[in-house]
């Protein structure tokens, strides 16, 4: 009898034993399972959860060609400036279309757009108006007659209407006109405006005068060189 209580004590020593084992055996499998498990679900949901969208910001970059620049022709005449500039023209002015570009014609001015404003110069020749401006002097050239004003020689051309031309050769004025350079050619003073040579002199009655004596940029004061390169001098005078 105490025999078979002491192998039913053993065996029951013996099972709790085994079973404390199988227990710890299990609870350290299922904690690394329940790590690795967790970590694998957190990421399924999370990623179901929160999906990645494209991002539309991310644009294609714009590639800025250069600028073309285009060909300029200049025409044949260049307006030389020799007055004010307007930023509208004054009630009266006329308009003019001569050789395709717009004029304005006001007060014995003529005037080109430039952008935002009007500035005055000196009228291309061939361009026609009404009217002589107020304060012109006739010219007489032999039996010619022109009119003069602000540096500008005009003729009539019909009954109704009076045509810029040319500086006829030998004209002589009582003052320069407003713009007008002093040069030296060839060891000579002259007074140029817009390729139109003029020279010091004085009339029959003594009086100071400015004949014309070369235009067009091209002036014989020596028989070797008929058109000698001119030198500018710093004077520039405001006249008529």
């Amino acid at each position: 009898m105490k025999k078979l209580k002491r192998t039913l004590s053993f065996v029951m020593v013996l099972f709790f034993i085994l079973g404390s084992a199988t227990l710890s055996i299990a609870q350290f499998g299922h904690r690394g399972n329940y790590s690795r498990s967790y970590s694998r679900n957190y990421r399924n949901d999370y990623s179901s959860q929160y999906r990645v969208y494209p991002n539309y910001n991310l644009r294609a970059p714009v590639v800025v060609a250069p600028r073309y620049a285009p060909v300029i022709v200049r025409p044949r005449y260049s307006p030389v400036v020799i007055g004010p500039r307007y930023y509208s023209m004054p009630h009266g002015s006329i308009s003019i279309t001569f050789g395709g570009n717009p004029y304005y014609y006001y007060g014995g001015g003529f005037y080109r757009p430039y952008g935002t404003y009007f500035q005055m110069i000196l009228p291309p020749i061939g361009i026609r108006i009404g009217t002589l401006p107020v304060g012109y002097i006739p010219i007489y050239v032999g039996p010619d007659e022109y009119y003069f004003h602000s540096g500008t020689y005009y003729r009539r051309y019909d009954n109704r209407s009076y045509e810029v031309v040319d500086a006829p050769m030998g004209a002589q004025v009582t003052s320069l006109p407003r713009g007008t350079k002093a040069v030296t050619i060839n060891g000579e003073k002259f007074y140029e405006l817009n390729g139109t040579y003029y020279k010091e002199d004085t009339d029959s009655k003594g009086r100071v005068v400015y004949t014309v004596v070369g235009k067009n940029g091209e002036i014989n004061n020596t028989e070797e060189t008929p058109s000698p390169e001119a030198t500018p001098q710093p004077e520039v005078y405001r006249g008529i």
